[in-house]
């Protein structure tokens, strides 16, 4: 027909049809011989083509000539190299070689589309103040058609849907997301709820699929939405503090009584390899090691074996949810640094200290007295300046069974948890030389300063090392020590 224009560069189709596994050439061949390519739309004539391929449902290919290469992306779960994509590159190729004619039935000049561009192709142009490129309008389409398929049913999108726009997810997002109250007016509203979204998960380097374009900073301004995103926050607020009062937390009585249903208790043990949650529930003796099994139960609030906590409890659990979600281990374990800075924040909590017992069940004390490091001068030529954690009065500590670096660092001295100074196992612990600024060592200068002077900076040493870095042996405690020329 005279409107419709040809695909140009016909061997360019030909390299790319020949760059598919050949199972997949196969397929596609015999989806084109069978009919299954229902219609072809123009967008760009000559370069740019939407072809329609009935497979399991009806599919669109996007097709366009970019530097000289010819790609395709469709809307089936492949995505790229699928049979529908060959069939419809074959189908260019066929049409651009004059071996098969175009009914109008099959070509549609999609001049309305044209014409009248979608709000978010509009406000994109308008930002970057010339036409969108091919690779740009691509894009752009793949928003606009998705926004299309959730539209009839005003449905949500999923992780993996948004993943196909490089919109990241958090882990372990599976179904439906919510990110809007009501459904987006326009594609552009819908970008714009999908942008921030990305924006609230955070780490893009993790998506679901390739990152955000750069070219799409032309429409990241989330401006027109402050007042619906302010709204929609709040609504989220409102919904998380209705969830932790009703069903599974406390009964607030309309009498003002506060009644409560029975409440189960948790305590954290530390024990010598690791740390793990014990549990009593209502009416039981004592308290028993919580399975994996009831751990995951108690941190999914839908599960039917959820059971209300005290206060502290639920602020405790909620410190250790995210071990629900990751591994098959509910427990602490010294050898990781992400588990040791979890038990960090909990020792670094005053709410929490109270949950925190020992082996034997009974909770560790907290004295106010800081310990501290300390420097013993040399006594003479060939002897060692030392460098050793002390109380506040300057008494060596003996005793400890565990120390967590951070700020402050915790150390465990029998049924007594004292928070003192961070160290670094590459500098200060035992066994190791500590950093001591160098000096002339045939002088017979007094270098308790300078070293004093080293141990004050460790205030800036990270906060976050793993226990098998952290733990000092009782018999040693933490102590360095370096050999002195100076008397």
């Amino acid at each position: 027909m005279s409107d419709f224009s040809y695909p140009v560069e016909p061997d360019s189709l030909s390299d790319s049809l020949r760059s598919f596994p050949a199972k997949v050439r196969r397929r596609g061949e015999d989806y084109f011989k069978r009919g299954a390519v229902q219609r072809i739309e123009v967008h760009e004539p000559g370069t740019h083509y939407c072809v329609y391929v009935q497979g399991t449902e009806l599919y669109e290919v996007d097709a366009f000539h970019e530097d000289g290469d010819w790609c395709a992306a469709c809307t089936c779960p492949y995505g790229d190299d699928c049979k529908h994509a060959y069939a419809a590159l074959y189908s260019l190729r066929e049409i651009a070689n004059g071996k098969l004619k175009v009914s109008r039935d099959k070509a549609a000049a999609k001049k309305s589309s044209a014409a009248t561009p979608s709000a978010l192709r509009k406000a994109f142009e308008l930002a970057k103040g010339k036409r969108a490129s091919k690779r740009e309008v691509a894009y752009l389409k793949q928003v606009t058609d998705l926004y299309e398929a959730l539209r009839p049913a005003r449905s949500d999108p999923t992780a993996d849907w948004l993943g196909r726009l490089g919109v990241y997810s958090p882990p372990h997002t599976w179904g439906a997301v919510k990110i809007w109250l009501k459904f987006p007016a326009n594609d552009l509203e819908f970008w714009l709820y999908a942008l921030n979204h990305h924006r609230e998960s955070g780490d893009v380097t993790r998506g679901y699929g390739r990152d955000i374009p750069d070219f799409m900073k032309h429409v990241s301004d989330l401006a027109p939405l402050a007042g619906k995103l302010k709204r929609m926050n709040r609504a989220r607020e409102i919904d998380d503090w209705r969830d932790f009062f009703t069903g599974n937390r406390t009964v607030i009585a309309a009498s003002g009584s506060g009644s409560q249903l029975p409440e189960s208790e948790l305590r954290l043990c530390l024990k010598p390899e690791f740390s793990a949650l014990e549990i009593r529930r209502p009416g039981a003796a004592g308290f028993r090691v919580l399975s994996l099994v009831d751990f995951k139960a108690m941190t999914d609030k839908f599960h039917p074996k959820r059971v209300p906590f005290d206060v502290r409890s639920e602020l405790l659990l909620r410190r250790m949810d995210h071990k629900a979600y990751i591994g098959n281990s509910h427990r602490l374990r010294r050898e990781d640094a992400e588990d040791m800075r979890t038990l960090h924040s909990i020792l670094n909590s005053p709410t929490l200290r109270g949950a925190v017992v020992d082996s034997s069940g009974e909770p560790f004390e907290w004295p106010e007295a800081k310990l501290l490091w300390s420097v013993r001068k040399a006594e003479k030529d060939g002897s060692s300046y030392r460098a050793e954690i002390t109380f506040e009065n300057g008494e060596p500590v003996s005793g400890i069974s565990f120390a967590l670096t951070g700020t402050p660092g915790y150390y465990v001295v029998g049924c007594r948890i004292h928070e003192g100074p961070p160290f670094d196992v590459r500098r200060l612990n035992p066994g190791l030389a500590p950093p001591f600024p160098a000096r002339p060592w045939n002088t017979r200068s007094d270098l308790s300063s300078s070293i004093a002077s080293a141990l004050a900076s460790l205030k800036s040493l990270p906060g976050a090392l793993s226990a098998s870095n952290c733990a000092c042996a009782s018999s040693v405690g933490c102590a360095a020590t370096t050999t002195s020329n100076a008397s």
